[in-house]
């Protein structure tokens, strides 16, 4: 049975790969809004990156 710090580093790990792919999508497309998107998927990216370093000390 997966214990709950699994299941976070599981879901952060998946998290931050759709952050990433999204990201580059962003890059390469002509959305409305796309420096604010950018902006926000790599706070996003930032955050789950943190989430995956403060899983290591527990």
């Amino acid at each position: 049975m997966a214990t709950l710090k699994d299941k976070m580093k599981i879901s952060a790990e998946k998290n931050l790969k759709e952050y990433e792919t999204l990201l580059q999508a962003l890059k390469c497309s002509n959305v409305p809004n796309k420096e604010q998107r950018i902006k926000d998927c790599e706070h996003a990216i930032k955050k789950q990156e943190q989430i995956l370093s403060n899983l290591k000390h527990y």
